[in-house]
């Protein structure tokens, strides 16, 4: 059996969306470390050694070398028959203290969460993120792609021995589920939450991409036309403060809720009315798929991520990313029309089948037995 690292930026992405991939690996018999800046408490099963290596969020000559210098520490101890490296710093960093390593056979894998060169993208992050990945996926045994915009572009313009598609990192459907009227009744009683609430969930990291002040300046508008609407903002991030600052200063406190990270966020989004993004950019939009695999509705900005499952019109609606009008008009619609969300709810939980974790699990078991054979 293999010898594996697994790199990320943080533990709690690393528990977001792994877990299944690292319980896997080890209950086939493979031996496997982890990499990931640690910024909470949760310790892993199912692993041999979990390396604690701070990733710069403000990018520094001096920050990079340090995190270089100590993965490169860790590639030359271990001798890995493969690295598989997700977002990008740490993805950066950890192929290039792999290079002196591949003549020996170690094998690497780097799986895009969204690249941040895209069709419409700011020519800045062309020239800033596209030089590297090209120079870097020459240097890349196999990447793989979460969308279908993505996996063109890496076959047509990148290096790498072979790119891969699949459905997304996955859905855990054990997990994300659509829950009875008693038991519906039951989790909002538990969260504070009447039954003629209307709920519409934004699950999303807290940083500038995710665009929460949009949502903001679209709220007096829906809470005109929906008085008992309550938008429910769940996650964390660099912004998240701010963000809830904000809130406050536009008196939206009692109708805007930011809740931080939450534990059970398979609740949430089984309580749900609309599901709802507002993203600049998205690889795929797990966060959505969630509350679709619920049954729920959602409306989100027109981006690459969000087209690979949301049909416009029949599981949840697209709008034009930045037309508050649209997204004000499609989430009201939703709102007043019982039937239509229900409708659409039904469409939204077919779709998300397409992306349970057992669908991705199966394509990366693929990946792997082909890389290490």
């Amino acid at each position: 059996m293999a010898r594996i690292l697994y790199v990320a930026t943080s533990d709690i992405h690393l528990k977001t969306f792994h877990l299944p991939y690292l319980k896997w690996l080890h209950d086939v018999g493979h031996e496997v470390d982890i990499v990931a800046e640690k910024r909470s408490s949760y310790s892993f099963e199912h692993i041999e050694t979990y390396y604690h290596v701070d990733f710069p969020r403000k990018i520094t000559a001096l920050r990079l070398w340090r995190t270089f210098k100590r993965l490169k520490q860790i590639v030359s101890a271990r001798h890995y028959d493969l690295i598989h490296c997700h977002t990008p710093i740490p993805s950066v960093l950890i192929r290039l203290a792999a290079m002196s390593q591949r003549p020996d056979g170690l094998k690497v894998l780097y799986t895009a969460h969204g690249f941040h060169f895209y069709r419409g993208a700011p020519w800045s992050y062309w020239l800033t993120y596209f030089p590297v990945e090209y120079w870097l996926s020459k240097r890349t045994d196999g990447i793989v792609t979460i969308n279908q915009e993505d996996f063109a572009f890496a076959s047509s313009w990148l290096r790498s021995e072979k790119n891969y598609l699949i459905p997304s990192i996955g859905v855990d459907t054990n997990r994300f589920r659509p829950a009875s009227t008693e038991r519906r009744r039951e989790i909002r009683e538990s969260k504070g939450f009447n039954e003629d609430d209307l709920l519409i969930l934004y699950i999303a990291e807290f940083v500038a991409g995710k665009n929460h002040v949009f949502v903001l300046d679209a709220a007096n508008q829906l809470l005109t036309n929906v008085p008992n609407a309550k938008i429910i903002f769940l996650g964390t991030g660099a912004l998240w403060h701010e963000i809830r600052s904000e809130v406050q200063r536009r008196g939206l406190n009692r109708q805007v809720l930011c809740l931080g990270f939450s534990e059970d966020v398979e609740n949430y989004a089984a309580i749900a009315d609309i599901g709802i993004s507002s993203s600049r950019r998205e690889g795929f939009g797990l966060g959505l798929v969630e509350q679709m695999a619920c049954g729920v509705p959602v409306v989100a900005s027109m981006v690459r991520g969000h087209r690979e499952f949301i049909d416009d019109g029949n599981n949840g609606f697209l709008y034009t990313q930045g037309d508050c009008e649209g997204f004000c008009r499609r989430v009201i619609e939703l709102s007043v029309n019982k039937d239509l969300r229900k409708a659409m709810g039904r469409a939204a939980l077919t779709k998300s089948e397409k992306f349970s974790v057992d669908q991705s699990l199966a394509a990366m078991q693929k990946i792997y037995n082909e890389l290490l054979l």
